[in-house]
């Protein structure tokens, strides 16, 4: 541990850090794609959906059942990308406090 003492509790300086994490996973924002690049999702770290963007060619009553998959196919990217993120950050705690990676 990177601790100065070994009897020093790690647990505030840890709450900190968790602290810490949870706001600058706040502040990252993150797009998601669909697969041919018709629908747009921004999604924020802390897990808001910020926007959707949709392609006006996808809007007509036809084409309802394929905006529905382009919708979700971008939702699944934008929180695929918040997952890493929380994982980057998580890992790195890990290692500041000496726990092995999962």
């Amino acid at each position: 541990m990177t601790n100065s003492s070994d009897n020093e509790n790690p647990l505030p300086r840890m709450h900190q850090m968790l602290l810490k994490i949870r706001r600058e996973l706040d502040a990252i924002i993150v797009e998601g794609v669909s697969s041919d690049g018709s629908v747009r999702v921004v999604f924020s770290g802390g897990t808001k959906f910020k926007s959707v963007t949709i392609d006006p060619a996808l809007v007509m009553k036809d084409k309802q059942e394929k905006l529905e998959q382009q919708l979700l196919e971008a939702t699944q990217d934008a929180v695929n990308q918040v997952l890493l993120q929380v994982k980057l950050k998580t890992d790195a705690l890990r290692l500041e406090f000496g726990f092995p990676q999962q």
